[in-house]
């Protein structure tokens, strides 16, 4: 059985929703109390309103621009399967104020090679701030898709202080580090192969 909760945060009131298994959903705070309840009902049904769980008191801190511990929360992920799954799990392991590529995160959910199948299970995160979609963007300095509220992804990077294009000159510093030391051992070995620089 879902319930429901609200936050208020500057930006307006938000929801958090629960199963008996932990998160379900949340809603990011962008919306009147009573938009709120609307869109809950929407969502999700009549769901009774629960007396508040601390993931609240937590995203009113986040919201105030604190960085909060949100990895002890417990996730209900019924619905997604498993490749959903290990891609919500590995990004939740992202930390604050960090931007991760849609690539690095595939790799690291144990698929190389699947960073659109990343950003279409991003589409689909139903647990924003907790799973921080919001921190997964393009490797060359692009934001990436957002599926919530226009412009939400950009005042969660100022919220934490980060910026997609530090990280893709970030990202190129490292590319271009990794591709001079494979062309180095490349022209070191093309010199032994002919006898040069022994």
């Amino acid at each position: 059985m879902l319930t429901w909760s609200l936050y208020k945060t500057k930006f307006g009131a938000g929801a958090v929703v629960e199963s008996e298994r932990g998160l379900y959903a949340t809603l990011l705070p962008a919306y009147s109390e009573a938009e709120v309840e609307r869109l809950v009902k929407e969502g999700y049904g009549n769901l009774n309103r629960a007396q508040r769980p601390r993931a609240c008191d937590r995203f009113e801190e986040y919201f105030a621009g604190n960085e909060v511990e949100l990895d002890d929360l417990d996730l209900d992920l019924d619905g997604f399967g498993a490749f959903d799954r290990r891609v919500y799990l590995a990004a939740a392991q992202i930390p604050y104020a960090t931007l991760k590529s849609y690539a690095a995160l595939a790799s690291g959910a144990g698929h190389p090679g699947a960073a659109r199948a990343v950003g279409n299970a991003m589409r689909k995160n139903r647990l924003p701030i907790v799973i921080p979609c919001h921190r997964v963007v393009y490797a060359g300095g692009g934001i990436g898709g957002w599926s919530g509220v226009d412009g939400w992804k950009e005042r969660l990077h100022a919220l934490e202080g980060i910026s997609p294009q530090g990280h893709a000159k970030a990202c190129l510093r490292a590319r271009g580090v990794a591709l001079m030391n494979r062309d180095s051992a490349g022209l070191r070995q093309k010199h032994v192969e002919v006898g040069v620089g022994r």
